[in-house]
């Protein structure tokens, strides 16, 4: 059988003759090529023919008054042709072949490496805002374009990179120091971060520039991360603790009249589904819920093998209805509950000390209790942050 036969197609055909030696000269003269002749019995031949010779067999055969029967089809074409019988798994196919060809021109996945203190949602928020989200195109995707749109989207960011692997897109970005941000825990000096009287001074570590009975306000060095011998500085981290008496004027208030929550009344559940940003509510309503309802919600991300996940979420909310009640409080317990806060709230501020003592006013306004107090503090008032040594800071005599 020759390779066309093989793959165009080719047929098994039993021919039953009173002469299998006549037969097969007339079909060689038809000009019927016939392969793999099988001789089962004086009058039934086996043959195998082309598929495009099988209707000159029959019609030489039918002249001859013999009897041809098909007993098998073979070749690519034949196999091609049965799929014919199997639709859906013809349409399965094509599908598969479709998205193996689309989807990696398409984003369909996003990865973020390298953030730190950015939220992961925030970057990619500002992505799909500057062009590259769910279905974005790979081909149009320029680097440099977008790195220019992130930047001036998100000042935080140093630099960013974005590349493309198949259908997934992995954002590389490096953000930018912040300078501005004094934190306690760290410097080569420590100011004051407050106005005060100086009380006491420990140094451990760097140059005093502050001593008891001292008047100081605030950002003004205490204690020099630098220290000035006969012909030279020595830098070292300064360590301390400078305590002052501070003045603290609060003022709190609180209304007459409150709402509180009394017993449920029902507990729903309700469904919705997010693709991408699009929010498909599956109840009644527009989804905003008035007042005297508490929601909890969760939110149930697709997420593929390898942590992928698909810009698809199902989120569950959880209803309560309740009623509500008007209460008036009373004004010995609305002044006490004042009092409690602003002790509290005094002592949150301090990184450490104590209220000496308290001077307190409380009026009715209107509506409102109103609470003011002064009280004299002592308390740590140093932070650290970092200066650069200058001839301003002299050895204090």
């Amino acid at each position: 059988m020759s390779v066309y036969d093989s793959v165009f197609g080719s047929l098994c055909v039993e021919i039953i003759t009173a002469s299998p030696t006549l037969i097969i000269s007339k079909l060689n003269i038809a000009d019927v090529t016939l392969h793999e002749i099988t001789v089962v019995n004086e009058m039934t031949l086996h043959v195998s023919v082309g598929r495009n010779d099988v209707k000159r067999l029959k019609e030489v055969a039918k002249k001859n008054g013999d009897s041809v029967k098909i007993l098998k089809r073979s070749g690519i074409v034949w196999s091609f042709l049965r799929l014919r019988n199997r639709p859906i798994l013809v349409a399965f196919a094509l599908l598969v072949l479709s998205l193996t060809a689309f989807l990696p021109t398409r984003v369909l996945f996003m990865e973020i490496d390298g953030n730190c203190s950015l939220d992961a949602e925030k970057i990619l928020s500002a992505a799909n805002a500057c062009g590259i989200g769910f279905g974005s195109e790979t081909a149009e995707i320029r680097s440099e374009i977008f790195k220019n749109k992130m930047l001036q989207a998100i000042p935080k960011l140093q630099w960013l990179g974005v590349n493309t692997r198949g259908c997934v897109a992995y954002i590389s970005v490096k953000e930018r120091a912040d300078d501005n941000n004094i934190n306690e825990n760290e410097g080569n000096c420590i100011v004051a971060k407050k106005d005060g009287i100086v009380q006491s001074v420990t140094v451990t570590a760097g140059y005093p520039l502050c001593k008891k009975g001292d008047s100081i306000e605030t950002g003004q060095l205490l204690v020099a991360g630098w220290i000035e011998l006969e012909n030279f500085v020595r830098l070292e981290d300064a360590e301390g603790e400078i305590f002052a008496d501070t003045e603290q004027l609060t003022t709190a208030m609180t209304p007459i009249n409150y709402t509180v929550k009394t017993e449920g009344t029902a507990f729903k559940k309700k469904f919705s589904i997010l693709i991408g940003k699009k929010l498909i509510n599956l109840f009644k309503g527009s989804g905003i819920y008035s007042t005297g309802c508490d929601r909890i919600y969760k939110k149930y991300t697709l997420t593929l093998p390898g942590s992928f996940k698909l810009p698809i979420s199902v989120i569950a909310y959880s209803e309560r209805q309740y009623k509500t009640e008007t209460t008036v409080i009373i004004e010995a317990v609305a002044f006490h509950w004042l009092d409690t806060y602003v002790e509290n709230y005094l002592l949150s501020q301090m990184s450490a000390g104590t209220i000496l003592e308290a001077t307190q006013q409380g009026v009715l306004l209107e509506d409102v209790y109103l609470l003011q107090t002064v009280c004299r503090c002592n308390e740590m008032i140093g932070m650290k942050c970092n200066k650069e040594f200058t001839e301003e800071y002299g050895k204090r005599d």
